[in-house]
């Protein structure tokens, strides 16, 4: 099945993995809520079911970040992307990352990581926490 932006451009399915680190939590998801809600106007988000799943090293009891992960077009990148370059955020992304990027990088910034979760958080060697 193919689908389109509003532009008429194709647009293809891709895995959006948003992760922050713990010390942003608050405005993190302040500004996630306010992305869903205004640019992506998505119905049914509430602040506390942004960045909802905590991440800590492999092995550890400890939280270091916040994530979430959805399924999303290539579009959808794009006004993350976007989003966070207005931002203008020291400890904001201004693109999307992949496993080709530094991890180390990624693990300071509130950014989004393209590619299966699995992959993406053995890759940064986190794992979910309670």
């Amino acid at each position: 099945m193919r689908a389109f932006d509003a532009s008429g451009r194709e647009v293809f399915p891709v895995v959006i993995n948003t992760i922050c680190p713990v010390a942003y939590a608050e405005p993190a998801r302040r500004l996630a809520l306010r992305h869903m809600t205004t640019v992506e106007q998505a119905s049914g988000d509430t602040l506390n079911r942004m960045l909802d799943i905590n991440l800590g090293p492999i092995g550890s009891d400890e939280v270091t970040h916040i994530f979430c992960s959805r399924d999303a077009y290539t579009h959808q990148v794009e006004m993350v992307a976007e989003a966070f370059r207005l931002e203008n955020l020291s400890w904001g992304g201004d693109r999307a990352f992949s496993i080709d990027s530094d991890p180390e990088v990624v693990k300071r910034l509130f950014c989004v990581v393209l590619g299966q979760t699995s992959v993406v958080l053995k890759w940064l060697g986190l794992e979910v926490k309670p």
